[in-house]
């Protein structure tokens, strides 16, 4: 069997290549789609993930279809419906189990050494903030109520139906909407889920709908049998109340959906302290950064000599000073890597750099896409295999300091959905902290008005606000003003050559003194 390559994937599906996979259309979807991402194993052969639902097994077939190769050979056993349990930090796949579609049992080929994970669990990092996680016993019925554009998990601990403390640890923090089957093992299945969430956040907002009345009531349906809008029936779920065995009712005495929490002192030398800065007092380490200007006014000239020069061989070219040197992995999304290579070259030339002191500490990309979110039938849809890769390769590397220019090429979700792009910036945050690295974005203004000459602010950035709102330091570059031109000696002709960068937010800086 040939082995396949990403170009050979992205032409034959109409796709495009995206850091380590093609994001290209799901089965029987438009041209524009991309929720189907192809990555290739140690021997070149296609591994499929579907962010919308839909059979793995069946789009592998077609993946190698459209690339000219056989069809998986059928076994001869009954047609099976194919799951992958994936990492909720990073989306990579870590075991599959296979649903045989004429009998009632799970066909499991092991967990490759992998604890029991959520089915459905890495999507809950980019739920959009205030929509609930679902709750449910089974697979299938995830996969249905993703297709509705909810964010659905399944715990997968066997018939014993008890859920793990690990597995309620990730839903911490959020809303929560049980929806068991309607039978008395669904309601087992529910109280396990809801007894491990109390036990990890006792003031956890948990929620229950029974839409087929009590258990029992209309045994046997599930949510592959709702018809109704989703919306209204979770507007409808009531706060979560064990129900007495056999009666199929409810005790008084909810709990509070909103409680106090008293204060526990907590000794100072035991609360980690702030966070490091590691540059110009804007890189943050494990945080989001962002730099906003004008297009052509020096953003990337700017990054590249502070970061992607100076902070890789440990000087402060701007101010003079040394520091420790950096690894810096810079990734440009805009200029061909010839004119890179030509900034860096002039860098090194007006500094009188060694070229050799980069070696090992400067990485660069360019001419290749890197998408980390799409939007799927108006749901965000955020690229874990993406995301995870470049996760694993900053580890792999040691790298300090990411840089990612522009931001508006890293994803394809509206600009002006905040709920979009709000998921955007927080799936860099997220790679950030689970990296422990700076990660920093070059973002551009909206078109000014006409014959404005106000000085920008972060208020100007582009599309949503979501972006400044997920940066931990956030800055901008102005021109240099008549004024300031005149005050120094320059003409004015020459100012546009110069520009000051100003903090426009900082969350981790010293409050100014009164």
């Amino acid at each position: 069997m040939t082995s396949l390559t990403l170009r050979e994937i992205a032409r034959a599906l109409g796709g495009e290549i995206s850091g380590v996979q093609v994001l290209a259309p799901s089965p029987g979807h438009s041209a524009k789609d991309r929720g189907m991402a192809v990555t290739l194993d140690g021997g070149g052969n296609p591994i499929v993930h579907l962010f919308n639902g839909g059979d793995p097994i069946a789009a592998k077939d077609y993946v190698r279809q459209r690339c000219g190769q056989e069809p998986s050979k059928p076994n001869g056993k009954a047609k099976t419906v194919c799951y992958g349990f994936c990492d909720p930090a990073t989306g990579e796949i870590r075991y599959r189990k296979e649903r045989s579609q004429d009998k009632k049992f799970n066909i499991d080929k092991g967990r490759n050494g992998s604890p029991p994970l959520l089915y459905g669990g890495e999507y809950i990092m980019n739920i959009v903030p205030g929509h609930p996680v679902w709750i449910v016993e089974g697979e299938a019925k995830v996969d249905r109520l993703r297709e509705l554009g909810a964010t659905a998990v399944s715990g997968d601990t066997g018939s014993s139906s008890k859920w793990l403390q690990e597995h309620a640890a990730l839903l911490r923090g959020l809303p929560v909407i049980l929806w068991p089957d309607s039978d008395e093992p669904g309601e087992k299945y529910i109280a396990s889920a809801a007894a491990a969430i109390k036990d990890n956040d006792p003031d956890a907002d948990i929620r229950v709908v029974r839409p087929f009345g009590p258990p029992n009531g209309d045994k046997g349906k599930d949510v592959c049998d709702w018809t109704g809008d989703l919306d209204d029936l979770a507007a409808g779920a009531v706060a979560y109340v064990a129900l007495a065995p056999g009666n199929g009712e409810a005790p008084a005495a909810p709990t509070p959906k909103i409680a106090a929490k008293p204060y526990v002192y907590r000794d100072p030398k035991t609360i980690p302290p702030r966070h490091q800065f590691l540059h110009a007092g804007h890189y943050v380490r494990a945080f989001l950064s962002a730099t906003i200007a004008p297009g052509g006014l020096g953003k990337t000239s700017l990054q590249l000599v502070e970061a992607a020069v100076g902070m890789a061989i440990g000087r402060d070219l701007l101010k003079g000073t040394t520091a420790n040197p950096l690894k810096v992995w810079y990734w440009n999304l805009e200029d061909p890597i010839e004119e890179i290579e030509r900034r860096i070259g002039a860098i090194l030339l007006h500094y009188k750099i060694d070229h050799g002191a980069l070696k090992g500490q400067l990485f660069v990309n360019c001419d290749e896409p890197l998408v980390i979110a799409t939007q799927v039938r108006d749901v965000t849809a955020i690229a874990e295999p993406v995301a995870g890769g470049l996760i694993d390769e900053i580890i792999r590397l040691e790298i300090d300091v990411l840089i990612v220019d522009p931001f508006v090429s890293s994803h394809k979700v509206p600009e002006n959905d905040n709920g979009a792009i709000d998921a955007v910036a927080k799936t860099w945050a997220r790679i950030a902290r689970t990296c422990n690295s700076a990660v920093e974005l070059a973002h551009h203004i909206r078109k000014p008005s006409s014959g404005s000459t106000s000085e920008i602010t972060v208020d100007d950035a582009r599309g949503a606000g979501s972006l400044k709102d997920a940066g931990r330091s956030v800055r901008v570059l102005n021109v240099m003003s008549k004024e300031d031109a005149e005050n120094v000696g320059i003409r004015s002709d020459g100012r546009r050559s110069y520009f000051r960068a100003d903090a426009g937010k900082a969350n981790e800086f010293n409050g100014t003194r009164s």
